[in-house]
């Protein structure tokens, strides 16, 4: 459930490899034989606003001190590679550099203004979280919600789990929630491109040639042995590799459904039991359409045209090209 699209490392996904191992390094590095190093990492805001010492501010952004923190966000940095293999590696660069520095931004002012209302906080949490939560805004709003079971009647989809693992992380702390937070509106302000940030706050094309040249070969994963077809790094591929994963499921559901004994209740025999069955496959086949960015209305339209057939509906709505 975890894992929104084929499991294939960090194939196709240099940047995230060379970011994670470089963070989980450093924070090993730091936390264990270097132990007598981690109070210089430790940042209050007296450090930034009396004492200045930007310097170690910047270097806290790359060191995790806290042991969860280091598992949650090698995880999530390890989900959101899925967005370097679809945005490409120059690209996802930009993302991060933009982000990091906006979130660096709003981490500062929001520092300043608690402390200006005197509400003084303690030791601000370490690491990448700028970025890492920024990633949060194109996983919300570009990758499809796809149900995949229920728990006491909340429905789980594969998503779930990568926002557990986030809102974990930012209710550590009242600080770790405001670095959360500066994160997302650095992910809103970069995807929207305010002020065009995409187009001036990007890292230079020369530095990007020689990281590729240098870096890149050293970072690069060979093809998985594995892999049979290209991965969808569009949301039409992505639209089809999804159509045909929920034809699995519904054909193994309706086979499990035709192996299972007759079942005799007060409303006669299949009754009742079996018509809400089907109620809720029908709804279960509209927000998977709804989820690939059809409309409710045209989602059920096209369902009643293909006798809730999914591929039949999906290959309708496709055709159609509104």
């Amino acid at each position: 459930m975890f894992s929104t699209y084929h499991t294939s490392g960090f194939y196709c996904a240099p940047v995230t490899k060379g970011l994670m191992t470089l963070m989980v390094l450093l924070s090993i590095t730091v936390n264990i034989p270097l132990s007598a190093f981690r109070p210089w990492f430790q940042i209050t805001p007296r450090s930034i606003f009396e004492l200045l010492q930007m310097d170690k501010y910047l270097a806290a952004r790359f060191v995790f001190l806290d042991p969860k923190d280091i598992i949650c966000a090698s995880a999530l940095f390890y989900q959101f590679r899925i967005f370097e293999r679809r945005y490409g590696s120059a690209k996802f660069m930009n993302y991060i550099l933009g982000t990091f520095s906006l979130s660096m931004a709003f981490e500062l002012l929001a520092i300043l203004v608690l402390e200006c209302i005197d509400f003084h906080i303690g030791f601000v949490p370490t690491g990448p979280w700028g970025p890492l939560f920024a990633l949060y805004i194109p996983y919300f709003c570009d990758i499809p919600r796809v149900a995949v079971t229920q728990l006491w009647g909340i429905p789980f989809t594969g998503k779930s789990i990568t926002y557990l693992i986030g809102l974990q992380m930012m209710s550590t702390s009242v600080e770790s929630l405001i670095l959360a937070v500066c994160g997302l509106l650095s992910g809103m302000m970069y995807k929207n491109d305010f002020l065009m940030l995409q187009s001036w706050l990007r890292v230079p094309q020369p530095v990007a040639k020689l990281a590729n040249g240098t870096l890149g070969r050293l970072l690069h994963t060979p093809s998985p042995p594995d892999l049979q077809k290209p991965m969808g790094a569009t949301l039409e591929i992505q639209r089809t590799l999804y159509m045909e994963q929920m034809e699995q499921q519904l054909m193994q559901s309706r086979m499990a459904a035709f192996h299972q004994p007759p079942t005799f209740n007060a409303f006669g025999l299949f009754g009742q039991v079996h018509q809400q069955n089907n109620a809720q496959q029908s709804e279960e086949q509209v927000q998977f359409l709804v989820s690939m960015g059809f409309s409710r209305e045209r989602a059920v339209e096209a369902l009643r045209r293909a006798n809730n057939d999914l591929g039949s509906a999906t290959s309708i709505l496709l055709s159609t090209g509104q």
